[in-house]
């Protein structure tokens, strides 16, 4: 539920923030406002992901514990893990790019770009040990440009985000864990991992990331990019979720035989 809020929370802001992008000067109260918002989703995330870490971890002691009933199912855990991360690295490489090209400074400081944040290209990792950094360019345009949808008619990092999207929902969708009569699961993973390109009335359409990034504002990208981590991790959650519970009814089946053999 709290999930739940934080993205109603988002979104309703979002609208408030494209609509004031119409004009010709971005109102800098709505930039900091989605500051906020992201800096709020990036904690919301990394709560998440440890979350959902720790439940890794259960999956392979119950495995130790019981490999033969459970093996193969903390086999497909840790593959969903390793999808996942996939994933959650590719965006943050991307959010790094963006923090990069918005001036991050620490107390009116520009930060100094080192060789290690450029090798390890983590925004996360940089989030982790900096605290109170500031972006000068919050409200540019053109840089979110070029590295979402690229300078020279590559697509830039929007396709492959858009690829690596594709691929994450349809390996999801394809996992063989869900009952024949509920298809809701299915249901949502395709609506949030949706990268379907926008019809528009017109003959091709837009392309999905030229939809999703185009004219927004450096803040803007950074927050919507947020906002797909969230919902990669919320897919992942519902499927550790079905794998959890096929594990008890494994568990509840092999301790109903023993209790009847006892007898």
């Amino acid at each position: 539920m709290e999930v739940k809020k934080i993205l109603i929370t988002l979104l309703t802001i979002t609208g408030l923030f494209l609509i004031s992008c119409s004009d010709r000067q971005i109102n800098k109260d709505m930039s900091d406002t989605l500051f906020r918002v992201d800096r709020t989703l990036t904690q919301t995330v990394n709560d998440k992901t440890v979350d959902n870490m720790d439940r890794y971890d259960e999956f392979e002691m119950r495995a130790k514990n019981n490999p033969a009933k459970i093996g193969q199912w903390n086999d497909l855990a840790q593959e969903l893990k390793w999808k996942t991360t996939v994933v959650y690295n590719l965006i943050d490489s991307i959010r790094y790019e963006l923090w990069k090209s918005g001036g991050p400074t620490i107390e009116g400081k520009p930060i100094k770009i080192t060789d290690e944040m450029e090798s390890n290209k983590s925004l996360f990792s940089i989030e982790s040990s900096i605290n109170g950094y500031e972006l000068i360019d919050k409200a540019n345009k053109n840089y979110p440009k070029i590295i979402m949808l690229g300078s020279d008619g590559s697509g830039g990092a929007g396709v492959k985000l858009k690829n690596a999207l594709s691929d994450y929902r349809e390996y999801l969708l394809n996992l063989d864990l869900y009952t024949l009569n509920d298809t809701s699961i299915q249901n949502m993973i395709r609506s949030m991992l949706d990268t379907s390109d926008y019809d528009d009335g017109t003959k091709d359409g837009i392309s999905w990331e030229e939809y999703q990034y185009r004219d927004i504002p450096l803040v803007g990208v950074l927050t919507f990019l947020n906002q797909t981590k969230l919902d990669v991790g919320t897919t992942e959650d519902m499927i550790l979720e079905l794998l959890e519970k096929r594990i008890s009814t494994i568990v509840n089946a092999v301790d109903t035989v023993l209790d009847t053999n006892t007898w």
